[in-house]
């Protein structure tokens, strides 16, 4: 960037270097400020956190999708979180240093060939860098052949910067090998972007979402003494931070263990009826669920939600006689109950989950619908 462009030579260097190697190695790092090389380092690096950020999504919820990975975690007796972060940290690392090892080190060794290069309009010939390159390698021990994965060996610089003394054409040549590769890392960067952008991987992402709440929630759950009191808790949590499906997820395996819990039952329903994200609403499940729940603890606040099962499965009669059942058995909440019958006597459930959708619904029948009271 012009105004920032400092250039720090060692005290060593410019002891035991000449005049005309010194103007060398300036000429090669001026071919790196005219072939922009620094700002090109800051792209390639840019287009390898965009491919991998792309790339690393859809591989993400793919992978995390199969049925492998989830029959390990058990086997393992690892919680899938440690284990869902060793496999993403892995193949990240991975990726990190085969991009620095051999695209990143690919365009450096060719940039410095360019700086080489740049001594030949400068300077006229290579004599001098090369000189500095033979004193260079002799003051660090040696190292004329060792070879460099990042800029050359200092040998094969050298024999380079001949070759090019001998047939000048290499010169051009090796700059259309170095553009023309920029272009073949644009093009994969793009290619990446727009294959990405083809790929459909929803169904990907909501079995990735199903299986690890499952694994995760059953991996804390058997950490406790109770488990099923545990997933219940869990699944409350869960709702009251807006994670319905996860709640969901929580309920349901709680069930398995406890099937016969009143309050998990009547929760589960409950949700089931009045989840915000309307995809996840099951009216004919809640209502073998409330059904079940008040076979077993005829309270209120369970009839309650049998009477929203029954209203939102279209028998609304039904549902205001269990609203009044409530009343009797629940006195101190007769005005909600009171509510709850006006709002099945005006509204069906699919007038009201439509409004819901278009948020269309008066503000009055909205505070009713928002007013009830789970455990």
């Amino acid at each position: 960037i012009p105004g920032l462009r400092y250039l720090l030579i060692t005290p060593a260097l410019v002891e035991t270097m000449t005049q005309a190697e010194l103007d060398s190695v300036m000429a090669h790092e001026i071919g790196h400020v005219k072939r922009y090389h620094l700002l090109l380092y800051v792209f390639l690096i840019g287009g390898f956190v965009v491919a991998g950020g792309l790339l690393g999504e859809p591989i993400f919820y793919l992978f995390f999708s199969q049925d492998f990975f989830y029959s390990f975690v058990e086997m393992s007796g690892f919680s899938p979180e440690v284990l869902r972060n060793i496999v993403v940290a892995v193949p990240a690392l991975a990726f990190l240093l085969f991009f620095f090892r051999y695209v990143f080190g690919y365009f450096m060794r060719n940039f410095e060939r360019q700086a080489d290069l740049h001594v030949f309009p400068v300077l006229g010939n290579g004599e001098a860098i090369i000189s500095a390159f033979e004193k260079i390698a002799v003051l660090s021990g040696n190292i004329r052949d060792q070879p460099s994965w990042h800029h050359f060996g200092i040998g094969q610089r050298v024999d380079f910067l001949r070759k090019c003394e001998q047939y000048p054409d290499e010169i051009q040549r090796h700059n259309r090998k170095v553009g023309l590769s920029l272009v073949l890392y644009v093009v994969f960067v793009a290619a990446t972007f727009l294959a990405v952008n083809g790929i459909s991987y929803n169904e990907a992402i909501a079995q990735y979402e199903e299986k690890y709440i499952k694994a995760d929630l059953l991996f804390d759950a058997n950490q406790e003494e109770e488990p099923a009191l545990w997933l219940f808790f869990a699944g409350n949590f869960l709702l009251e931070h807006n994670y319905e499906r996860r709640a969901i997820k929580a309920y349901e395996l709680a069930l398995e263990m406890e099937p016969d819990q009143p309050d998990l039952l009547n929760n589960l329903s409950w949700l089931l009826l009045t989840s915000k994200d309307v995809s996840l609403r099951q009216p004919k499940k809640a209502l073998q669920l409330s059904e079940k729940a008040v076979q077993l603890k005829p309270a209120g606040y369970i009839l309650d939600t049998l009477a929203t099962a029954w209203w939102a499965n279209g028998f609304p009669a039904e549902a205001i006689e269990l609203e009044r059942q409530a009343i009797m058995i629940d006195p101190e909440k007769k005005q909600y109950y009171e509510q709850q019958i006006e709002r099945f006597t005006n509204f069906t459930y699919t007038q009201e989950l439509e409004a819901r959708v278009t948020e269309e619904l008066p503000a009055k029948a909205k505070t009713k619908v928002t007013s009830g009271e789970q455990v």
